[in-house]
């Protein structure tokens, strides 16, 4: 969330580019609802969807989703598996961010960051999903996991710390990120 408007924020009042924060609650069941709304709100040309994993300090780019959840249950106590997210629907989906570029500006900046091929089973999987099979999705739109801030690491409420990048060193990168997609 704090990622999401500071991205805002920094691009608010350019003459080109408005980016829009909307902040998903960590709920199966309006979470990806929330982003749809959005999208057909807003009409966006790109969606980068974010979500936090406690597990690594590096920036992941998710290149595919899969048509799996597990059986952690959510912040609600609602376990939407182990199942398929949509039973008739395709095995993986493949990103549309494009990910090779913004790896190498990350790099050049000096930023930990890896591709991924996987998005994990919980709610981000979910929602990169989703997000991918939508009617209505931008042509370019995909996900990205990032860490804990220094400043939201020590609200972690998981077992071990998590691991963390400082927040300016995420707003960096957020604003890389979308330098890369839109190529300036």
């Amino acid at each position: 969330a704090d990622l999401a408007r500071d991205l805002a924020a920094a691009f608010k009042g350019h003459d080109r580019i408005r980016v829009r924060a909307v902040i998903l609650k960590t709920e199966f069941a309006s979470a990806y609802e929330t982003l749809r709304e959005a999208i057909e709100r807003f009409k966006p040309d790109i969606v980068i969807a974010f979500g936090v994993s406690a597990r690594s300090g590096m920036i992941h780019l998710e290149s595919v989703a899969r048509n799996s959840t597990g059986n952690s249950p959510d912040a609600a106590g609602i376990i939407n598996g182990p199942a398929a997210i949509d039973p008739g629907g395709a095995a993986t989906l493949a990103s549309a961010l494009p990910l090779v570029d913004i790896k190498k500006q990350l790099d050049t900046a000096g930023i930990p960051a890896a591709l991924s091929n996987d998005a994990g089973d919980y709610l981000c999987n979910y929602v990169f999903y989703r997000l991918m099979q939508g009617t209505g999705t931008p042509r370019k739109a995909g996900f990205i996991h990032i860490p804990h801030s220094d400043e939201t690491a020590p609200r972690h409420t998981g077992g071990k710390p998590p691991a963390m990048l400082p927040r300016q060193t995420l707003r960096q990168a957020g604003i890389a990120i979308i330098e890369a997609t839109l190529k300036l």
